[in-house]
């Protein structure tokens, strides 16, 4: 079909100490040989996000983590490309000097982005720059900071209106489907709910609005929401309801209490 594939080598991997380093040397051995010539790999991505790991490992042993595994993924392949998946626009200006395309996700605030943008451009002149991924789940729920599929689009929009400004390497939206198969217990959290409806295409395969607007050529110029929009979300209603139950509840301590009150009196 001509379509080239952004190969993740890591991912759950996040022990970088010195110990592990052999095993994942075993796992790129057994690997990219026999996919170093394969035409559809457009690039080796050496990890998902590893600066999230900065914290349990050290952002120096991870970097120098990610070094090595950079030279051992050249040293089996000459024909493909290298990144890294820098889970913020921020974090991707550390080892420009190991890649050849800059990637970075976003999942953040669409109204900072072209300006946090144009700073990894300005520190990444002789690289290619390319949004990984960008992401709003369109999971509505009864928690906080839900999104529905009109959100969704709304934000593609805006996020995409700011990237086209600048000369990149493109964009991926992550993802095309929602999941409709996913580890129970990975996806208890809230979180993970929001994640597995992140997709263009809902389960049942019809396409979600955001399908239309990352379409080469397509209107970027949508409509606005109404302020009270947000207030028919599940949650509000939720807040409603609770609050009155809550109301309901202390109004019915009082009027037993006084009653109980006065036939004391």
């Amino acid at each position: 079909q001509h379509l080239k594939v952004i190969v993740t080598l890591f991912d759950n991997q996040t022990d970088h100490n010195l110990n592990a380093w052999s095993g994942d040397d075993r796992h790129l051995a057994g690997l990219i040989p026999r996919f170093a010539a394969h035409p559809a790999i457009l690039a080796w991505d050496l990890k998902n996000e590893p600066n999230l790991d900065y914290g349990a490992n050290t952002q120096a042993l991870t970097d120098a983590w990610l070094r090595h595994m950079a030279r051992t993924v050249r040293r089996y392949d000459a024909n493909h490309l290298l990144t890294i998946g820098w889970y913020t626009p921020e974090a991707a200006a550390a080892l420009t000097d190991v890649v050849d395309l800059v990637a970075f996700h976003y999942a953040e605030p669409s109204a900072t982005y072209g300006a946090r943008l144009a700073t990894l451009l300005k520190v990444t002149a002789d690289k290619p720059v390319l949004l990984e991924e960008f992401a709003m789940s369109s999971w509505n729920s009864y928690w906080p900071n839900g999104h529905s599929e009109q959100e969704q689009a709304l934000y593609y929009a805006d996020l995409l209106r700011q990237h086209r400004i600048y000369a990149t390497a493109g964009y991926m939206v992550w993802t095309l489907h929602d999941f409709d198969m996913t580890p129970l217990t990975q996806y208890l959290l809230p979180a993970k709910r929001a994640e597995a409806n992140m997709g263009l295409v809902r389960r049942d395969g019809v396409l979600k609005p955001a399908a239309a607007i990352i379409k080469p050529g397509a209107s970027l110029d949508l409509a606005p929401l109404p302020r009270w929009y947000r207030f028919t979300k599940p949650f509000w209603w939720l807040v409603l309801v609770g609050s009155a139950f809550g109301l309901g509840c202390i109004l019915w301590v009082w009027w037993w209490w006084r009653r109980h009150r006065q036939k004391n009196t």
